[in-house]
């Protein structure tokens, strides 16, 4: 049995800025001319390091944060002055929030019988909304009798069990181990592409948002750093901040030498890398940006010169770090089929995948 959702609504963040008080008549700035906008049944992300401001967007939608300027519209229609209760806005929270002494049934019927909503539809509700989610025979169970995980899906078909317009997710997966949250965060995309509902999902963990998202919004101090799919965000990241963040990155130092046919020609300690780029970079110094995977380490040959400084095994592939001249750059190479076998202290060659290359200006873009 599905759960009968409304057609899926868009949401549109416009110009939100949202402070606290400090004292003595200052504010702290938390979210600043912030604008976001999803399609119907999309999947976004907020990314971004702890005090970015993620948390507080997804509050102020769910309208338990006032804010000073901006609005918000659902499908068209302001919401942004309307009490949490007239949203239509499912929220599931990070620490869950279950009343340890009511039944899982009981816990996801409560905001139907805040309501007031007759007895027979509250059982047919609760009945949908527990088997979307995979817990049909727990309703009579008590939440300490669940695992972490099935907690989690209880909070969930709370969220659900409202036909809500918009679903909010505030780190809903921290709190579980890392092998349950590969399997929730799974299930969970899954019921979103299912059921069609627009979804907004908080997270300061890469993996969860490369995983769910239809589109990332990486934030930083505030604001959006860059949105995209996550192959963008990935691949082609803005910043050197949004490269950082989202994975591990080299970022060398280069000069472009010349630029032609969509090609710019980059010195990168005395190695010429032809990477491809649709316009002429705007300064001659840039920064190369080489993902560990697109590192080619060899015995000997062409490349650099570089000296293993450290070797770190981590299963199904091993991570090293690489001393070249005054810069480490770090290599990745899977575990399974090394026809020969690095350790500390050799010398190997490295040479970069030129396809996997992505420049940055220097200026305003300064390593971390």
């Amino acid at each position: 049995m599905d759960m009968q959702v409304a057609p899926p609504k868009s949401l549109s963040i416009q110009g939100l800025n949202k402070s606290y008080p400090i004292g003595r008549g200052r504010r702290l700035p938390v979210v600043t001319d912030f604008n976001l906008s999803l399609t119907p049944g999309e999947f976004v992300t907020l990314l971004g390091p702890s005090g970015c401001g993620k948390t507080t967007v997804l509050r102020t939608l769910a309208g338990l944060e006032e804010f000073e300027e901006g609005e918000i519209l659902l499908d068209g229609r302001s919401i942004a002055r309307l009490p949490p209760h007239h949203r239509r806005i499912g929220l599931v929270f990070q620490n869950y929030a279950l009343f340890p002494h009511m039944s899982v049934f009981e816990n996801v019927a409560y905001s139907l019988r805040l309501r007031r909503v007759p007895e027979a539809q509250i059982k047919s509700n609760v009945a949908t909304a527990l088997t979307a989610v995979g817990l049909d025979d727990y309703g009579l169970r008590l939440p300490g009798q669940l695992s972490g995980g099935q907690q989690q899906r209880v909070a969930v078909a709370r969220a659900l069990v409202m036909n809500p317009d918009l679903l909010l997710f505030d780190e809903p997966l921290s709190n579980l181990d890392a092998k349950l949250r590969v399997q929730v965060r799974s299930e969970l995309r899954r019921l979103q592409r299912r059921l069609g509902t627009t979804a907004l999902f908080v997270t300061h963990d890469q993996d969860e948002a490369m995983s769910l998202s239809d589109r990332i919004a990486v934030m930083r101090a505030g604001k959006i750093e860059q949105i995209g799919p996550p192959e963008e965000i990935y691949a082609r990241p803005a910043t050197l901040f949004v490269a950082q963040f989202v994975g591990k990155v080299n970022a060398l130092q280069g000069q472009v030498t010349a630029y032609r046919d969509r090609t710019a020609f980059v010195d990168v300690h005395g190695q010429t890398l032809r990477v491809q780029s649709l316009t002429a970079p705007g300064s001659p110094d840039v920064l190369a940006l080489i993902r560990p995977e697109a590192v080619i380490l060899q015995p000997h040959g062409d490349g650099h010169s570089g000296l293993v400084e450290e070797v770190e095994y981590l299963g199904d592939q091993t991570e090293y770090r690489i001393r070249i001249g005054s810069t480490l750059v770090t290599a990745v190479r899977s575990t399974l089929g090394q026809s020969w076998k690095i350790k500390d202290g050799d010398h190997v060659g490295v040479t970069f995948h030129e396809d996997a290359v992505h420049l940055l200006p220097r200026e305003g873009n300064s390593p971390t």
